[in-house]
């Protein structure tokens, strides 16, 4: 995971660099976090914090945790669509980056 973390920040630092596809740039920076976050998670398994809670003690019965799973992925279904929206209302509009209004005419 760690190596994929790597490459996304690579491929992150190259088109910032070049000043191409800065919207990509951007994807791979979230992607680098999330295989950076998940890499350090998983190499911390059993435990969840470290000599004091482990998976194996810290299991939840199987209603809380279809709830839970439920609760997350509905959130992302409400997130996600919402975080494209507000990149592609201000990242991807030219006009409002470079400070022009795009409704002028003149």
């Amino acid at each position: 995971m760690f190596v994929l973390s790597f490459i996304c920040f690579v491929i992150a630092v190259y088109l910032v660099w070049k000043r191409t596809r800065l919207g990509l740039a951007f994807i791979m920076v979230m992607l680098q976090f999330a295989f950076a976050w998940y890499g350090y998670g998983r190499s911390h398994l059993p435990y969840i914090l470290y000599d004091f809670i482990n998976i194996h003690d810290s299991i939840t019965n199987d209603t809380m945790a279809v709830a839970l799973i439920a609760a997350f992925v509905l959130g992302l279904c409400v997130l996600i669509p919402s975080l494209y929206l507000l990149m592609r209302l201000f990242l991807f509009d030219a006009n409002y980056i470079r400070g022009r209004n795009s409704e002028r005419k003149g």
